[in-house]
């Protein structure tokens, strides 16, 4: 039904069984994807972000309810609808909890280009560093991505951004790391 645009209809299937069940089955769940992944995929792409957070709020009594990977995607969106904050909040929340991901750093490189802070990205590497997660071309990529953003516009931080991209390459270099094509055109 999700997929067919019927999300109304599916969140009141979900109402339904939310009402018949426990909560340890209704987060819990089983299956390809749980009740918690599934809402927050209707709620990232036709919702709003106090119902993204709601989710994740009530989803953490069942730390098996949402993964990394949830909790990127949320984050992603969240940032999509200009609640950058909001996203770097769950960042915060999940970092408290348990350890974060490379999913979650660039969710959360995202949120920070979201807020137009794309400086905090640096920051961002070097947590990533600090907590021994070594920064793959994805990382990389996403970071080079983001300084592309701002070196092609006509912010007054273009210069700032492009002499940022050039620093970034330097650093795949130097860690051999895989160049593509299109890291080179940017």
């Amino acid at each position: 039904m999700v997929g067919a645009e019927q999300w109304k209809r599916a969140l009141q299937l979900i109402g339904d069984f939310r009402e018949t069940t426990s909560p340890a089955q209704f987060w819990g769940g089983g299956g390809e994807q749980s009740v918690c992944q599934l809402l927050l995929s209707i709620y990232s792409r036709w919702g709003t972000w106090p119902e993204i957070l709601k989710i994740l709020q009530e989803a953490q009594v069942y730390p098996d309810a949402v993964t990394s990977i949830d909790r990127s995607r949320a984050m992603r969106a969240l940032a999509k609808q200009s609640s950058w904050q909001s996203a770097l909040q769950i960042m915060a929340d999940t970092r408290s909890a348990i350890e974060c991901d490379k999913e979650m750093y660039i969710a959360g490189m995202n949120a920070w280009v979201s807020g137009h802070h794309w400086r905090k990205v640096f920051e961002l590497l070097q947590q990533l560093q600090q907590e021994d997660l070594i920064p793959d071309e994805t990382v990389f990529g996403r970071a080079i991505a983001i300084c592309y953003r701002v070196a092609s516009s006509d912010s007054d931080e273009a210069a700032s951004a492009a002499r940022a991209i050039s620093l970034l390459l330097r650093d795949m270099r130097q860690r051999e790391l895989s160049l593509t094509t299109k890291l080179w055109n940017m």
